[in-house]
């Protein structure tokens, strides 16, 4: 058998530090494509709200107002939001109003749901 002295300290595997370090490396490695993601989806967001913009000026084919919405939804309702507003974009419409702040609430509370889940159950 092997004795331990309890001057030396275990190692990672029989302390559960090792699970820790690689649960902080997974955490870290998907918040950085989350935050990949949600610039992606920020800059499409805003590039398709100006592009909107401009074909309406031209009295050309607009972008579906559902692809809009769906794209406020898949993350970057703030970014249209805000570029609509800066842009005076569809600023009457009830739809895109109170529909992209919604969806920027229904975010946010997400986004604190998953906060307080990973700080409580993950680490």
């Amino acid at each position: 058998q092997r004795r331990i002295s309890h001057k030396q300290p275990l190692p990672p595997a029989e302390t559960g530090k090792g699970r820790r370090t690689g649960w902080r490396i997974a955490m870290t490695a998907f918040l950085c494509a989350l935050g990949a993601y949600l610039i992606a989806i920020s800059l499409l967001a805003i590039f398709l709200t100006i592009h909107d913009k401009q074909r309406a000026k031209q009295h050309e084919r607009r972008i579906p107002e559902r692809t809009l919405m769906l794209i406020g939804l898949a993350g970057g309702a703030l970014a249209m939001y805000l570029t609509m507003r800066a842009i005076r974009h569809k600023t009457l419409h009830r739809k895109f109003m109170w529909g992209l702040p919604a969806e920027i609430a229904l975010q946010a509370i997400l986004a604190c749901a998953a906060v307080f889940c990973i700080q409580n159950y993950v680490l």
